[in-house]
């Protein structure tokens, strides 16, 4: 049994580039868009994102490379080994990790209900292989979601958090309300009445006095 230990979220950093989370075909991946992931692992970028601070790095996991989006929904063992070096990477330049499934714009369960069951066996299946992971590696259960039904997601969260908790008993897991993950939505949320969850919510960047970001976010 992990421990709920989160000290480690305390400052963070997306790495958003390797794992196609972006990513709009729901056919395989190309053999470009896997050498792609593999040349965009580089140790050095995790050594630079710790030497200024941060504590770990969030791993904006697309799903086309980890589960096809079409039936019958197989997994990909070639995605799972590189999702596995990048937290070896992390590690070895001392930063914990989020795996954190990053689908935008975020599957519409409500709409589309034959894509819950794949949903739900995508996280049955992460805590099959990641339950030997350190207790530094959490889970972010979806990016953003939104079904425009907070009581549908809900009951969805709970089934897929169970489903990974089937082999993965204690790991926290981070989730944020429907509604775009706002505070709004998490606060109608509300508690799920389960152990070791992280409750997440994202807000927009509204400007800081004497501030004027630059395309790249710079001054």
């Amino acid at each position: 049994m992990l421990p709920m230990n989160t000290a480690f979220l305390q400052r963070g950093i997306n790495h958003d580039h390797a794992f196609l989370p972006y990513r709009r075909s729901h056919e395989p991946l190309s053999a470009a868009e896997w050498t792609g992931i593999e040349s965009a692992l580089r140790a050095e970028e995790y050594a630079a994102a710790a030497k200024c601070g941060f504590t770990h790095v969030r791993l904006c996991l697309g799903r086309d490379f980890l589960q096809s989006r079409q039936a019958p929904y197989a997994f990909h063992d070639r995605g799972f080994d590189l999702m596995f070096r990048a937290v070896d990477l992390a590690r070895g330049a001392g930063l914990a990790a989020i795996l954190d499934l990053h689908e935008l714009t975020a599957p519409e369960f409500k709409k589309e209900p034959g894509l819950r069951a794949p949903f739900v066996a995508f996280w049955r299946e992460m805590g099959k292989r990641c339950r030997h992971l350190p207790a530094n590696v959490v889970y972010g259960l979806l990016n953003e979601p939104v079904t425009a039904d907070g009581a549908f997601w809900n009951a969805l969260a709970k089934e897929a958090i169970g489903a990974l908790r089937e082999n993965d008993g204690s790991r926290p897991v981070i989730v944020a309300g429907d509604g775009w993950g706002g505070l709004d939505s998490l606060v109608a949320m509300g508690d799920l009445g389960l152990p070791n969850i992280v409750y997440d919510f994202h807000k927009p960047y509204q400007g800081t006095p004497g501030f004027s970001p630059g395309r790249n976010g710079t001054p």
